[in-house]
């Protein structure tokens, strides 16, 4: 059999229609390398395939699957050839030394896995840097953007943490970073941060201007590249096809649902990792104890809707105890926040309505319904110990920066499977970040034994911290 022709550029591999002559045994392992299964509530499960037919003489793969199919054709000596149609125009990154020179001059540091990183993202090109959350990947990003120092791409799921990357990146590049979020439409500078949602609005209501922008960008960096199983984050980054470098940032790479694979299709294998444990190891992050208490509510029957109103929701015995606990670490001088779950806005005016009758005033609530201006001066007033408890829902589960928490409690427990228990870890960043005056970090979990669903997702959440195999756990009362 004739040599099957691949080419391969920076978002897909194109194969010859040669390849439908191999025989069906490899043809069908090739397929499962390309594959993955989607697993729905009450239908069974299906297989979804990446390798599809592009036109009437080629098949198209992401390229960031071809390494595994390569790998088969190997074994079983299928022969090809591989034509590299990669437009890297020659670009030649700055030595790792310059960026550690100019970073001494502020009050950061790079820590040696920050380096590792910078120095196999600029070899390799592609891949998933997976650093626990708190390790510093803002700084690692811009290590990298400094030493390319091409047209720049940064894409992010959120507004508000888009508009704090930028102007961490501006600070630490040097570079004049351009904003492309809600209410901001600067895409002229070297370095873009931009959010999936404006980018998105932006190719329907204006194709030309979308299409020139990321046809012009050479740098693709994904924060929260966990996200990136969704449709709109996979459509932009395969966009960027004259990117020759594509990464992707996060500190939870774990999924075991069908985001995992579409997370390797975009910008390949994680290519460099740093564990809570590893960092904790080295003094880098804040040692964590976690606290789990039994607030022995009265037993609820009913399903999990009826469990998650009156066993958390409207549990008064419950939110009581969450407010005592924010309290008496807000009388000692240290910071606390209370996290509640997605849309729990009534959980949230429930325990603000506790504090207010204890007669609490240093006590704020962020939602998702506030403008970002005031979310943002909430947070910097709470960093400056304006407030000691700040009472947030998922809007404050990822990327955000507050390094004087002291304590987090969650209000709500995670049914630790596929995307939620992701969730769980992003939620402990929280209060792992390190500063002079703080070297350790505590976390209060409530171990809810009066509904079985409940209890289960509580047990689930305090398992997937202790595979963390670095945080102490204690029961109390």
């Amino acid at each position: 059999m004739k040599k099957i022709l691949i080419k391969v550029d920076n978002s897909y591999a194109y194969f010859y229609k040669r390849i439908e002559k191999l025989h069906r045994f490899i043809k069908e392992k090739i397929r499962k390398k390309s594959s993955y299964v989607v697993r729905a509530y009450n239908s069974p499960p299906t297989r979804k395939h990446a390798f599809l037919k592009y036109d009437k003489n080629w098949y198209r793969l992401p390229t960031g699957l071809l390494a595994p199919v390569l790998h088969v054709m190997d074994k079983y000596k299928v022969k090809y050839n591989l034509k590299n149609l990669f437009k890297d125009d020659n670009i030649k990154p700055k030595h790792i030394l310059y960026f550690i020179r100019r970073i001494r001059n502020t009050d950061k540091r790079l820590w040696e896995h920050q380096k590792r990183a910078i120095k196999k993202a600029l070899i390799l090109k592609r891949g998933i840097i997976n650093h626990a959350t708190a390790a510093g990947k803002t700084l690692t990003l811009c290590g990298i953007i400094y030493c390319i120092e091409k047209p720049t791409l940064y894409i992010i799921h959120r507004k508000g943490l888009a508009q704090q990357s930028a102007e961490e990146i501006e600070e630490y590049t040097w570079f004049k970073t351009g904003l492309f979020a809600e209410g901001y439409r600067n895409l002229d500078e070297l370095v873009t941060v931009a959010t999936v949602q404006s980018l998105m609005a932006l190719k329907r209501r204006d194709e030309k201007r979308y299409y020139k922008f990321v046809r012009g960008i050479k740098v693709l960096i994904a924060e929260e590249v966990h996200h990136s199983g969704s449709s709109t984050w996979l459509e932009i980054i395969y966009d960027c096809v004259n990117a020759p470098y594509k990464l992707g940032f996060t500190g939870t790479a774990y999924r075991t649902d069908s985001g995992i694979f579409l997370l390797r299709a975009t910008t390949g294998n994680i290519i460099d990792k740093a564990t809570n444990k590893e960092l904790t190891e080295k003094g880098i992050i804040s040692k964590l104890t976690v606290y789990i208490k039994d607030p022995k509510c009265d037993k609820i029957k009913g399903d999990y809707y009826s469990a998650k109103k009156y066993g958390i929701i409207d549990s008064m015995k419950r939110n009581i105890l969450i407010a005592k606990y924010a309290m008496r670490i807000a009388d000692k001088g240290k910071t606390c926040i209370i996290l509640t779950g997605h849309n729990h806005l009534k959980h949230v005016w429930n325990l603000m309505k506790i504090f207010k009758q204890c007669n609490f005033d240093s006590v704020k609530c962020m939602t998702g319904k506030e403008p970002l201006i005031s979310r943002r001066a909430m947070k910097q007033d709470f960093i400056n110990g304006k407030f000691g408890v700040l009472i947030a829902t998922t809007i404050l589960d990822e990327g955000e920066n507050i390094p004087t928490v002291n304590v987090l409690i969650l209000a709500v427990n995670s049914a630790a499977k596929d995307k939620q228990s992701v969730n769980v870890i992003q939620r402990t960043g929280r209060v792992l970040r390190k500063t002079k005056t703080k070297h350790k970090a505590y976390m209060i979990i409530f171990k809810d034994t009066h509904h079985r669903i409940l209890l289960r997702h509580s047990e689930e959440t305090i398992g997937v911290l202790k595979n963390e195999n670095c945080f102490k756990f204690k029961n109390f009362n």
